[in-house]
């Protein structure tokens, strides 16, 4: 259950009405992926008209895919009295069961998929005001969507209090059968980021270091899962210590007592492109994401349009592509297929990601098949 921050003369029955409530709204999100959509109800109301707009409209790329079905579903994580407004935070996750039309291809690794299940969950502030013709009590009036841009963290700002202590044991090293020849194995990675996005949540590998930032693991997890995802598929960390791991040519974890020791480079973006565009040795840059294949690497810089920093601020991690052909079998287009944290992407269509960030500059670092 959630938590609520209320006045103690509140109604017990509150928790309860909130929780219908905002199902409620994730039913309507729901319903405007239906072929009736545009028909619900006739309804004109202010939490309809946000329904539209966090269903169908943001995420539909009807051109390229038919959505078949699609579920949403909400995980409140705490609601906040305001003189009888309650300000709502909830996960909301939406599924997306899809066909590409004709002429489109999806892969994922290296295996072409006739259907592409994909979902995002974003973290959504909802103001619910009290409304007696209703039957929950309340109406949603605003939604606010606390966005990827929002959430990030730089490391440099992350708190590292805990006493520095070096540990003998290495970042632990890929087993023999993750690698490839070339020392990297894609298909290992690819797997291993659909397996960690696939349930919706922001939260990662446990055996990972993960950011200690922000409670319902809020903090800026993108990053370090991109550094999971790697290391996974073989990508050997770097030795690490107290004087070095600030550097970009270091690239590593050391587990300690109570926490994790990492350096720059495993969770905060900007470090980690130095080193994956500098020192991995299975990387080159290829800023044109409509080239970048499975294993690949995208960054962001999330700055409105004209106003990008040069600072990279997020990261994501390709595990496939969606190719649209002519008539005539040629290539017109392609877009990746990603997966990633903070927020939680799986088997996302980049098209989308587009969409969502439109003043967004993108850095690519392209796999060495």
């Amino acid at each position: 259950m959630f938590t609520i921050y209320t006045p103690a003369e509140a109604f017990a029955d509150t928790e309860e009405k909130i929780e219908q409530t905002v199902n409620l709204y994730t039913s309507q999100i729901q319903s405007t992926y239906s072929f009736s959509r545009s028909r619900l109800r006739s309804e004109s109301s202010t939490q309809q008209k946000l329904a539209e707009e966090n269903g169908y409209n943001k995420f539909a790329t009807p051109d390229t895919m038919t959505i078949d079905s699609a579920e949403v579903k909400a995980n409140i994580l705490k609601a906040e009295d305001h003189d009888g407004e309650y300000s709502v935070v909830a996960d909301i996750t939406t599924i997306l069961h899809q066909r590409p039309n004709k002429n489109v291809t999806i892969t994922i690794g290296d295996e072409e998929r006739d259907v592409l299940d994909s979902s995002a969950t974003d973290m959504h502030r909802l103001t619910l005001a009290k409304d007696v013709n209703v039957q929950t009590g309340y109406r949603i009036i605003s939604d606010e969507i606390i966005g990827a841009a929002d959430s990030q963290v730089d490391i440099k700002m992350v708190s590292h209090n805990a006493p520095f202590i070096l540990q003998t044991e290495e970042s632990a090293a890929p087993s023999a059968a993750m690698e490839s020849k070339a020392g990297f194995d894609y298909l290992t990675a690819v797997t291993y980021a659909e397996k960690w996005t696939e349930n919706g949540s922001n939260c990662t590998n446990p055996e990972y270091p993960s950011d200690p930032a922000g409670p319902f693991c809020t903090g800026a997890q993108c990053t370090y899962f991109v550094s999971q995802v790697l290391h996974v598929g073989g990508l050997p960390a770097t030795d690490i210590d107290i004087h070095n791991y600030k550097s970009d040519d270091r690239w590593g974890f050391k587990k300690q007592p109570h926490n994790y020791f990492t350096s720059f480079t495993w969770g905060a973006a900007d470090n980690n492109y130095r080193y994956m565009k500098n020192y991995s040795n299975i990387f080159d840059a290829e800023n044109n994401y409509h080239r970048l294949g499975a294993g690949s690497l995208i960054y962001a810089d999330w700055q409105e349009e004209g106003k990008n920093d040069g600072h990279i601020d997020h990261a994501m991690v390709v595990v496939g592509s969606k190719v649209i052909r002519d008539d005539n079998g040629r290539v017109v287009d392609a877009y990746p297929i990603i997966c990633q944290k903070s927020v939680n992407r799986h088997d996302w269509d980049f098209q989308n990601t587009l969409k969502d960030a439109p003043g967004a500059k993108w850095y690519g670092l392209q796999l060495r098949y």
